[in-house]
Protein backbone atom coordinates (compact mmCIF):
# COMPACT_ATOMS: atom_id res chain seq x y z
CA UNK A 1 0.00 0.00 0.00
CA UNK A 2 2.83 2.43 0.82
CA UNK A 3 4.49 1.55 -2.50
CA UNK A 4 1.31 2.45 -4.43
CA UNK A 5 1.02 5.81 -2.69
CA UNK A 6 4.69 6.55 -3.47
CA UNK A 7 4.22 5.64 -7.16
CA UNK A 8 1.16 7.91 -7.43
CA UNK A 9 3.22 10.84 -6.12
CA UNK A 10 5.97 10.15 -8.64
CA UNK A 11 3.49 9.89 -11.52
CA UNK A 12 1.75 13.13 -10.43
CA UNK A 13 5.08 14.98 -10.24
CA UNK A 14 6.16 13.73 -13.68
CA UNK A 15 2.76 14.69 -15.13
CA UNK A 16 3.04 18.24 -13.77
CA UNK A 17 6.54 18.60 -15.22
CA UNK A 18 5.41 17.32 -18.62
CA UNK A 19 2.46 19.72 -18.72
CA UNK A 20 4.69 22.64 -17.74
CA UNK A 21 7.18 21.70 -20.47
CA UNK A 22 4.41 21.41 -23.06
CA UNK A 23 3.10 24.89 -22.21
CA UNK A 24 6.41 26.65 -22.61
CA UNK A 25 9.20 26.94 -25.10
CA UNK A 26 12.72 28.29 -24.76
CA UNK A 27 13.35 31.88 -25.73
CA UNK A 28 15.18 32.27 -29.00
CA UNK A 29 18.90 33.15 -28.78
CA UNK A 30 18.39 36.34 -30.78
CA UNK A 31 16.97 38.11 -27.71
CA UNK A 32 20.17 37.61 -25.75
CA UNK A 33 22.52 38.98 -28.41
CA UNK A 34 23.75 42.59 -28.30
CA UNK A 35 21.55 45.16 -30.01
CA UNK A 36 22.15 45.79 -33.70
CA UNK A 37 21.76 49.55 -33.25
CA UNK A 38 23.49 52.26 -31.25
CA UNK A 39 22.55 52.42 -27.56
CA UNK A 40 21.34 56.00 -27.95
CA UNK A 41 18.28 57.01 -29.90
CA UNK A 42 18.46 60.20 -31.94
CA UNK A 43 15.76 61.87 -34.03
CA UNK A 44 17.57 60.71 -37.18
CA UNK A 45 17.29 57.03 -36.16
CA UNK A 46 13.57 57.19 -35.38
CA UNK A 47 10.82 56.39 -37.88
CA UNK A 48 9.44 59.54 -39.55
CA UNK A 49 6.00 59.07 -37.99
CA UNK A 50 7.47 59.05 -34.47
CA UNK A 51 9.62 62.17 -34.20
CA UNK A 52 10.34 63.43 -30.66
CA UNK A 53 7.29 64.77 -28.85
CA UNK A 54 4.95 62.60 -30.91
CA UNK A 55 3.53 60.62 -27.99
CA UNK A 56 2.32 61.58 -24.53
CA UNK A 57 3.14 59.69 -21.33
CA UNK A 58 0.06 58.06 -19.84
CA UNK A 59 -1.72 57.88 -23.21
CA UNK A 60 -2.16 54.60 -25.16
CA UNK A 61 0.15 53.98 -28.10
CA UNK A 62 -0.29 51.06 -30.52
CA UNK A 63 2.74 49.52 -32.22
CA UNK A 64 3.45 46.70 -34.64
CA UNK A 65 6.60 44.58 -34.61
CA UNK A 66 9.63 46.77 -35.30
CA UNK A 67 7.80 50.06 -34.72
CA UNK A 68 9.07 52.63 -32.21
CA UNK A 69 7.21 55.29 -30.24
CA UNK A 70 9.05 58.20 -28.63
CA UNK A 71 8.19 60.23 -25.54
CA UNK A 72 9.63 63.10 -23.54
CA UNK A 73 11.10 64.88 -26.54
CA UNK A 74 13.01 61.78 -27.65
CA UNK A 75 14.55 60.91 -24.26
CA UNK A 76 12.33 57.81 -23.97
CA UNK A 77 11.46 55.31 -26.69
CA UNK A 78 9.54 52.04 -26.80
CA UNK A 79 10.01 49.47 -29.56
CA UNK A 80 8.19 46.17 -30.11
CA UNK A 81 10.79 43.45 -30.68
CA UNK A 82 8.56 40.41 -31.11
CA UNK A 83 5.35 38.66 -30.15
CA UNK A 84 5.11 35.41 -28.23
CA UNK A 85 2.00 33.48 -29.20
CA UNK A 86 1.82 29.96 -27.83
CA UNK A 87 -1.41 29.83 -25.85
CA UNK A 88 -2.03 27.13 -23.29
CA UNK A 89 -3.77 24.21 -25.04
CA UNK A 90 -7.45 23.78 -24.26
CA UNK A 91 -7.94 21.51 -21.27
CA UNK A 92 -4.32 21.83 -20.10
CA UNK A 93 -3.26 23.52 -16.87
CA UNK A 94 -0.39 25.87 -17.62
CA UNK A 95 1.56 28.06 -15.24
CA UNK A 96 1.22 31.08 -17.57
CA UNK A 97 -0.86 32.08 -20.58
CA UNK A 98 1.78 31.53 -23.27
CA UNK A 99 1.16 35.06 -24.61
CA UNK A 100 3.57 37.98 -24.35
CA UNK A 101 5.04 40.98 -26.16
CA UNK A 102 8.80 41.47 -26.09
CA UNK A 103 9.86 45.12 -26.13
CA UNK A 104 12.79 47.47 -25.70
CA UNK A 105 12.56 50.62 -23.61
CA UNK A 106 15.35 53.20 -23.99
CA UNK A 107 15.62 55.94 -21.35
CA UNK A 108 18.35 58.57 -21.74
CA UNK A 109 20.43 56.15 -23.82
CA UNK A 110 20.10 53.20 -21.40
CA UNK A 111 18.36 50.16 -22.86
CA UNK A 112 15.96 47.93 -20.92
CA UNK A 113 14.72 44.79 -22.70
CA UNK A 114 11.67 42.76 -21.75
CA UNK A 115 12.17 39.32 -23.27
CA UNK A 116 11.32 36.92 -20.47
CA UNK A 117 7.68 35.87 -20.16
CA UNK A 118 5.93 36.87 -16.97
CA UNK A 119 8.57 39.35 -15.82
CA UNK A 120 8.93 43.10 -15.81
CA UNK A 121 11.87 45.43 -16.28
CA UNK A 122 13.58 47.57 -13.67
CA UNK A 123 13.39 50.93 -15.41
CA UNK A 124 12.47 54.47 -14.33
CA UNK A 125 9.36 54.26 -16.52
CA UNK A 126 6.52 51.77 -16.28
CA UNK A 127 5.33 49.98 -19.42
CA UNK A 128 1.82 48.53 -19.22
CA UNK A 129 0.45 46.29 -21.95
CA UNK A 130 -3.19 47.27 -22.40
CA UNK A 131 -4.21 45.25 -25.46
CA UNK A 132 -2.69 42.90 -28.01
CA UNK A 133 -3.53 40.04 -30.34
CA UNK A 134 0.01 38.75 -29.61
CA UNK A 135 0.59 38.38 -33.35
CA UNK A 136 0.49 41.78 -35.06
CA UNK A 137 0.01 44.70 -32.62
CA UNK A 138 0.27 45.78 -29.01
CA UNK A 139 -1.16 48.80 -27.21
CA UNK A 140 0.93 50.16 -24.33
CA UNK A 141 0.72 52.95 -21.81
CA UNK A 142 4.12 54.30 -20.73
CA UNK A 143 4.32 56.35 -17.54
CA UNK A 144 6.97 57.65 -15.19
CA UNK A 145 7.32 55.66 -11.94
Amino acid sequence: MCYTRYMKKIIATISILLIAAACSRPISDNYQKPLDRPATTTPETLPKENKPGGNILGQPVTLKKGETAVFEGGRVSLKVLDFYYQPCPEGAQCFWSGLDVYYELVVDGKTYIHNTPGTGINAPYEVNLKDSDYKTYATFVVSKK
